[in-house]
């Protein structure tokens, strides 16, 4: 985008905010050339508000655009001001002079370090220096002054057996897709040229996919430059695997149906999928193949054969060409990846000795009641028409039970999906989705990874026992004028929380660090464009700015994907909340979160919530 120079540098606009104000000037500005948001002023000519300070209306501003090309000045010392607010290490260089062998040491800006003597001894090391004046080394570090500018100074005599040529190292990847080159500059001695790079490369038999600019900047370098890459390969564009279309619902999610005068049946849910003999239910897309790709080497590189997947075939169906189709009547499951037609199992009158316990693959139906002492299993749905006794029962997906459920202290309910019941009396009911009610939980152990929730055309009743729930409670009455004693609980891991909390203020800091780091590397560019190249401590700066853009790049990405880890863990990290429609009563103890709260006076529709570390109460 070019820059126009008839363009107003000077905008009188309406705004709520001084922030909206800039964001209307450059979106005007930015139509016709680029602007810096730096370089963008701006001034309040006139504070408006509505009649007699009441309602809001927007402000005059004025906004001035600098000139694109600041001025060096002013641009160095915002450089300066960004340097002390930076946290960098300080750094050496031994440069081989007519003189002699030089030390000049760099300072730290901000919260940095000082380079060391063992990191000055071991660089010594690696370049073979002799008659090093180790004294003098520890006196320039024991007078470090961070306002003075360090000069350079003579730590060994410059011997001509000494002196290096430039020189480079090559190494290609295994898979011949990148090379990478260590550089050594001439320490006294020849320089290595574009040229001689290039011919050292192709020696290699590198010859696809170089880049001519990182040879540039390598030949003539005063700085050692180490894994820089100059030649990349061209990679196989991947294909796209086989993939199935699924055409019926396998899993569905209702949490009731609805009636004609528009209503919800908790009860009735719609959760199995029945289908038609000859019915698709499956139809798979073909893989297709990808491009080839290209090593530095020019070796053509094949693409990844794309994936083949084959249709789920399980029982009750038949495979016609790309097509799974249900071969008989009945419940669509799917069981360890595959696709089955599963009949259901029928009990046409109670659960009693003439019909004993019941361990089925698929869903179950008892047309009666589960007596006393039986156990019901299924790996995927049980219904019951009557009552259950003291019974255990254990399904795969949901549990609905018509009438209720009267445990006598002894059975259980275990559910991977909701439970649908209309009283629960001196049971243990657990469900892996949403626990609905029609009248009554009494005295009675019931958790719910979702909601539990008592149906408003019901008593709505909560009294005795432990009621737990991951997201919400739903009640019309939380326990009695007896003062019974009543627990309702909702919320997540306090651990998991606080791990996030900690993690995301780490980020924010990394953020902001970040941020602070590449404004300063723009600015250094700016620089580099009006002045042609950087003075040596700017080019220096600028070394040391990108070595901790790339460190706060990679911790930043390390810190996210721990972030996704935990969300996972604590089930999207949300706050619960419970609602009481009609009246809670003395008694009852409220736990939301990481916080308790016991009912002292009968409250009447409100409902409870954490804010700040405390439950509050809130009327509905």
């Amino acid at each position: 985008m070019g820059e126009n120079k008839n363009i107003a540098r000077e905008l009188e606009l309406e705004a709520k905010s001084e922030d909206e104000a800039r964001d209307k000037a450059i979106s005007k500005w930015e139509k016709d050339i680029e602007v810096d948001p730096d370089l963008v002023q701006v001034e309040l000519l006139e504070e408006r508000s509505g009649f007699l300070g009441m309602g809001s209306k927007d402000n005059l501003y004025r906004i001035s655009l600098d000139n694109n090309e600041a001025n060096t000045e002013e641009i160095e010392k915002k450089l300066e001001y960004m340097e002390e607010d930076l946290a960098v290490d300080g750094d050496f260089e031994i440069n081989f002079t007519k003189d002699g062998i030089m030390l000049q040491l760099i300072p730290p800006r901000g919260e940095g370090d000082w380079p060391g003597y063992y990191d000055i001894r071991e660089r010594v090391e690696e370049l073979g220096l002799k008659e090093v004046d180790w004294q003098v080394v520890q006196e320039l570090l024991d007078e470090l002054d961070e306002e003075e500018e360090q000069e350079p100074v003579k730590i060994a005599p410059r011997l001509p057996e000494l002196d290096q040529d430039a020189s480079v190292e090559i190494d290609i990847s295994n898979d011949k897709m990148k090379v990478t080159l260590d550089y050594e500059p001439a320490r006294g001695g020849e320089e290595i040229t574009v040229e001689e790079i290039e011919k050292k490369l192709k020696e290699e038999g590198i010859v696809h996919g170089i880049k001519s600019d990182k040879l540039e900047e390598i030949a003539g370098s005063k700085k050692e430059i180490r894994g820089t890459v100059v030649a990349e390969g061209d990679k196989p564009e991947p294909g796209e695997d086989a993939s199935l279309n699924y055409l019926c619902e396998i899993e569905k999610e209702n949490i009731g149906t609805e009636r004609e005068d528009g209503s919800i049946n908790f009860f009735d849910r719609d959760l199995i999928t029945n289908v038609e003999p000859g019915e698709v239910l499956v139809s798979r897309e073909p893989p297709v193949e990808g491009e080839p790709g290209k090593t530095v080497t020019g070796e053509v590189v094949e693409p990844e054969k794309p994936k083949d997947v084959n249709l789920p075939a399980g029982k009750n169906v038949r495979v016609e060409d790309d097509n799974l189709i249900a071969a008989e009547e009945g419940q669509v499951v799917k069981k360890r990846n595959k696709i089955s037609v599963s009949p259901v199992y029928k009990v046409q009158g109670d659960l009693n000795l003439d019909v004993g316990n019941v361990d089925f693959v698929g869903s179950v139906v008892i047309a009666g009641d589960v007596q006393e002492g039986f156990q019901v299993k299924a790996e995927d749905d049980i219904e019951v028409k009557g009552k259950v006794f003291a019974a255990d029962l254990e399904a795969g997906g949901g549990i609905k039970i018509n009438n209720g459920f009267i445990g006598k202290g002894k059975g259980s309910i275990k559910a991977g999906g909701d439970v649908e019941i209309k009283f629960i009396e001196n049971g243990e009911v657990e469900s892996g989705g949403s626990l609905i009610v029609g009248d009554a939980i009494m005295h009675s152990r019931v958790s719910a990874a979702e909601k539990i929730i008592l149906k408003e055309s019901g008593k709505g009743l909560i009294v005795g026992g432990r009621s737990r729930a991951g997201k919400g409670i739903e009640a019309g009455v939380i326990g009695s004028s007896l003062a019974t004693d009543t627990r309702v609980e909702v919320g997540i891991d306090p651990g998991l929380k606080e791990k996030l909390d900690e993690l995301e203020g780490k980020l924010e800091k990394n953020k902001q660090n970040l941020t602070k780091t590449k404004k300063a590397l723009n600015m250094l560019e700016k620089l580099k464009e009006q002045k042609g190249e950087l003075p040596q401590d700017k080019r220096m700066m600028e070394l040391r700015l990108k070595k901790t853009e790339k460190d706060l790049e990679e911790s930043r990405q390390e810190m996210e994907e721990r972030q996704e880890e935990l969300k996972k863990r604590a089930g999207e990290n949300r706050r619960g909340k419970i609602k009481v429609r009609k009246k809670v009563h003395p008694g009852v103890n409220i736990s939301v979160g990481n916080s308790s709260s016991f009912v002292k006076d009968t409250q009447d529709r409100t409902s409870f919530v954490e804010e700040e570390g405390e439950v509050r109460q809130k009327p509905l």
